[in-house]
């Protein structure tokens, strides 16, 4: 029997908190692969519960701190601006929301979200 992508998440590596649903995936950034560690660019509106900003600060509020982080994937680049998100549970990190995109990236965005490698079927 097999898994629909509805029943699909994205989990915390440490507490296995679901956070990301998987119908929420644009792509893998393929250029941020690196041993086992890997990226994942989520839609705006993709649904993420249980992730926080540093402080515990909601993510549909403005984050505290950002920092500024070249995003690759294939023959693009950009400079984007973004926010540490971190599991609601355990407050392990797990990835980041754009908040400024600054080069017209033909598919980052601002307000997406990338997810580091944390998938649970």
């Amino acid at each position: 029997m097999s898994t629909s992508t509805l029943d699909a998440w994205f989990c915390c590596l440490h507490c296995k908190t679901r956070f990301a649903p998987f119908n929420g995936l644009i792509k893998e950034l393929a250029s941020h692969r690196s041993g086992e560690k890997c990226w994942f660019l989520f839609r705006d509106n993709a649904g993420l519960m249980n992730v926080n900003f540093e402080g515990r600060k909601a993510i549909d509020q403005a984050p505290t701190s950002v920092k500024s982080v070249e995003v690759r994937d294939g023959g693009h680049t950009t400079q984007t601006d973004m926010a540490s998100m971190y599991c609601s549970k355990c407050s392990a990190h797990v990835g980041w929301k754009i908040v400024k995109e600054s080069n017209n990236h033909p598919i980052v965005h601002q307000g997406q979200y990338i997810v580091q490698n944390h998938i649970k079927m």
